[in-house]
């Protein structure tokens, strides 16, 4: 996504781009250290490497992390100032006694407690293997903006192909769809869609990682009709 695969322009240079390219190896066999040890002292590591490595040279640029689309606008509240306007509101006396919340003060996102996440080892640990056993009860949907970086629609398309469970061959042969919104019979495709079994992954065009704040009206259908069971087994 950084450097023009996704479907938008490089954020970084071309020299960059071959830095993050060259660092990538190094990553891999890191993450599968942690992989493999499920250790504090493999993860963290391989965390801050890899951190570094191939997210610190996008964020260097000043472009948002969750949207390759636009600049960093508010750094304090994760490149957006309306998760500022948001946490002024609900932190004002009588919205706290209204919502009943028993908490003293309202943070979009608490990064000492992101960082006590980081030290634990949390980032980098297998979490894709308990989706397997989630697919044998529940639905999974997996969907992502094509503008987002931090969480892009390419890692994620990659990731639910190399998933090992027992509906692997099927998704990943299952045919690619378009998306429209369904009572819209001649309305503008907004996305992909690939679906098999209990596991559906979506391609959202014209959104960063907020899709529902980008693409309001797409985000409610293809949420309703996932929960309607239109991809489900």
């Amino acid at each position: 996504m950084a450097c023009g695969d996704g479907g938008y322009p490089s954020v970084v240079s071309e020299s960059e781009c071959q830095a993050m390219d060259n660092a990538l190896p190094r990553c891999q066999q890191l993450i599968n250290n942690c992989y493999e040890s499920g250790s504090v002292w493999s993860c963290v590591p391989a965390s801050i490497y890899c951190n570094n490595a191939l997210i610190g040279p996008y964020q260097r640029t000043g472009q948002n992390v969750y949207d390759v689309r636009s600049k960093c606008e508010d750094s304090s509240n994760l490149c957006y100032s309306a998760l500022g306007w948001i946490s002024e509101y609900l932190n004002q006396d009588h919205v706290i006694e209204a919502l009943g919340a028993e908490v003293s003060n309202y943070e979009s996102c608490n990064f000492d407690i992101n960082r006590n996440f980081l030290f634990a080892g949390d980032w980098f640990q297998p979490f894709h293997r308990l989706v397997p056993g989630l697919l044998e009860k529940i639905p999974v949907l997996i969907y992502a903006g094509d503008a987002d970086y931090i969480c892009n629609w390419l890692g994620n398309r990659a990731w639910t192909e190399a998933l090992e469970w027992p509906g692997q061959k099927g998704f990943n042969k299952a045919d690619i769809k378009s998306l429209t919104v369904a009572d819209d019979k001649k309305g503008k495709e907004y996305g992909k869609v690939k679906s098999s079994g209990n596991f559906t992954f979506m391609q959202i065009y014209g959104a960063g990682h907020m899709v529902p704040m980008d693409q309001p009206e797409s985000s409610s259908d293809f949420f309703n009709r996932w929960l309607s069971g239109e991809w489900n087994a």
